[in-house]
């Protein structure tokens, strides 16, 4: 069976609508709806899209396996109060073969209570809006170290204020502090003293992702 089948019957069995894989997968709802619709083989979008079901790829690709099974084992063991934060997709959908220089590795997703997220994530648009971009680099210390988790929220895709923020120029991105300056463009700041400013001039292929709402900054005992 292809894997636009088995994505079809499992979402099914879930009784998903194809937004709700979207939030549970993040990946966009149009790709999903042509993955099923055009019966395709295969896709770089399955791991993502096992993932959000509790399985994994060769599950998902495996039609002899009974989807209620699996899906029921997979309800059992996820709390009814429980949300996923999802690593950005670099690869594909906004990321488009996005680099991230200095990028030693990757958190993949968080996952939540209600309790939790009501807590420490203040502020944010929508829980499906939310993303996690792991730290990189040396410019933003001592706000976030590399390998530090970042949580940005996709829904603010605008300049509000002097925020943190996650974008691209070309296709290279940036966590960094943007300061508008009138007739110029963007002040791209550090919080690392060691690295110079510079400007964001109008004409450059920019592109806000997010507004950096939370950062962890790790400690070394």
């Amino acid at each position: 069976m292809s894997l636009g089948k088995q994505i079809k019957k499992y979402r099914q069995q879930l009784d998903w609508t194809l937004e709700k894989l979207e939030e549970e997968s993040g990946v966009p709802k149009g790709t999903i709806s042509a993955l099923e619709v055009r019966d395709s083989d295969r896709s770089k979008y399955a791991p993502e899209i096992a993932r959000a079901f509790g399985i994994s790829v060769d599950q998902l690709m495996d039609e002899n396996i009974d989807a209620s099974e699996a899906v029921n084992s997979h309800e059992k063991s996820k709390g009814d109060d429980e949300h996923t934060i999802r690593q950005f997709n670099t690869g594909g959908g906004m990321g488009n073969g996005l680099i991230l220089q200095e990028q030693s590795g990757i958190i993949e997703n968080f996952r939540v209570s209600s309790a939790w997220l009501h807590a420490n994530i203040k502020g944010h648009s929508s829980t499906k809006n939310l993303c996690i971009v792991t730290g990189y680099g040396e410019s933003m210390k001592p706000l976030f170290n590399p390998g530090d988790p970042v949580i940005v929220d996709l829904q603010i895709k605008e300049y509000v204020g002097e925020f943190p923020y996650f974008f691209r120029i070309e296709n290279e991105g940036f966590i960094k502090r943007l300061q508008r300056v009138p007739g110029e463009g963007y002040r791209v700041l550090s919080d690392n003293p060691k690295y110079e400013t510079w400007t964001i001039k109008q004409g450059m292929d920019f592109e806000i992702f997010g507004k950096v709402i939370k950062v962890w900054k790790s400690e070394d005992f």
